[in-house]
């Protein structure tokens, strides 16, 4: 219900961020296990998620491990910073949410494109890091 057979897995996911990132000078400087309260997902995946734990409750659906990923990139050109939180769901990723600072507007465009084109059955949540 909250994932189907278009979407990435959990194991494919982290090299297809650094792929992108890289085509941007970036680089990985943290990378660690978050809880996936601290990653904003779409409304509607988030209903599907509450659906499907509820009923995993009654045993009516298995819901299978989640938790949270956060890569952190730092520019090498720059100060500029991405922070991207993965939402993974058993082997599934079920969401994924991408915090730019300090980036460029034209490379923040370039980088949402690309972003969308790789990981297109996705609506990826752009939050503006505000300090």
């Amino acid at each position: 219900m909250t994932h189907d057979r278009s979407y990435t897995l959990s194991k494919e996911i982290e090299n297809e961020i650094i792929e992108i990132s890289t085509i941007y000078n970036f680089s990985v400087i943290k990378n660690e296990i978050i809880n996936v309260d601290d990653i904003n997902l779409p409304i509607e995946r988030m209903i599907k998620i509450q659906i499907q734990n509820i009923l995993s409750k009654v045993n009516m659906m298995d819901y299978d491990e989640e938790y949270g990923k956060n890569i952190l990139l730092k520019s090498n050109n720059s100060k500029g910073i991405l922070n991207c939180k993965i939402w993974h769901q058993g082997d599934h990723v079920i969401g994924l949410e991408i915090e730019p600072n300090h980036i460029k507007e034209n490379t923040l465009i370039q980088l949402k494109e690309s972003f969308g084109k790789q990981f297109e059955n996705y609506k990826i949540i752009w939050t503006e890091i505000r300090e």
